[in-house]
């Protein structure tokens, strides 16, 4: 690999959108963390950064410190260990992240030269049947079922809207509701927040649910790969029971025809999101690893 030109990088952009969509797409990797909207939705937190190095995409988090695995043809082992290490030279850890299961397989012994290899299943991504998601047939189901019966019950006026630009403002007020002590500088508020206010410029599509002319729910998802949708965001107003499962039901309704399969992203070891996830009974996960530079 010929030497990497660090100086390069710049902070990921909405000029950047098409040709680091040509990279993502492409690539056909269904891993949510290879998507041009969470780069530039959580660019306020993290500063992703980008430039191409040998027909490779090459993204880091300058706040995150860490290396997204490159989007091209692969680059060996020893290739990785100096594309970590010009990176620590700028003071960075140098840790790769979203290593795709079938690289670590091909590669195991070789990669253990160089690095420690990071095992989390907080990483992986749950991926689901859009259909089955639509359908929520079957017995390990059923409580989905269930919560959207009464939800249907208690609340005949909703309806299911797409999120443009003419609507946004109502999701804005929503997430200003549901977060009335958010910190501004609140992760979770500043990426969502820039989700909506460039919703018609990411290509981010996004599908509300009201009840009258309120709000109650929301999801927001962009196309991943030719068969995938990724979730990025749902969010859900917690004294309607059942709007979650209905924004749920209805995010896959919205996309069925258009998909076969929707990523709806990690449970970030977190216990509750990680029980509801799992409820939805998976189809596959993505699998991946992290890899930490030997200290030379």
């Amino acid at each position: 690999m010929s030497s990497l030109d660090t100086n390069a990088f710049k902070r990921v952009e909405l000029q950047d959108k098409e040709l680091i969509q040509n990279f993502v797409f492409k690539e056909q990797r269904r891993s949510c963390e290879l998507n041009f909207c969470n780069m530039f939705n959580w660019s306020p937190t993290y500063n992703y950064q980008w430039q191409i190095h040998e027909d490779r995409l090459i993204v880091i988090l300058d706040q995150g410190d860490e290396i997204l695995f490159p989007a091209g043809e692969w680059f060996s082992p020893d290739e990785l260990a100096e594309l970590s290490d010009a990176i620590r030279k700028t003071g960075h850890r140098g840790r790769i992240f979203d290593v795709p299961e079938e690289y670590f397989e091909k590669h195991d012994d070789k990669l253990q030269k160089h690095f420690g290899i990071i095992h989390s299943q907080a990483s992986w991504d749950y991926v689901y049947s859009t259909e089955k998601l639509s359908a929520l047939s079957g017995k390990k189901l059923r409580k989905k079922r269930n919560h959207i019966s009464q939800f249907e019950r208690n609340y005949t006026n909703w309806k299911a809207c797409e999120i443009t630009i003419d609507n946004v403002e109502d999701c804005e007020r929503f997430i200003a509701e549901i977060h009335p002590e958010t910190d501004p500088d609140d992760e979770d508020y500043l990426a969502i927040s820039t989700a909506l206010k460039f919703l018609d410029q990411t290509g981010l599509e996004g599908l509300a649910l009201y009840i009258d002319d309120k709000v109650v729910a929301m999801a927001l998802f962009s196309r991943q790969t030719e068969d995938t949708y990724t979730v990025h965001f749902e969010k859900t107003n917690k004294d309607f029971i059942g709007s979650s499962q209905m924004i749920n039901r209805e995010t896959a309704n919205f996309l069925s025809g258009r998909c076969q399969y929707l990523n709806r992203e990690q449970d970030l070891g977190i216990d509750g999101l990680r029980h509801a996830k799992r409820s939805y009974d998976p189809e596959f996960m993505i699998k991946r690893v992290q890899l930490d530079r030997h200290i030379q």
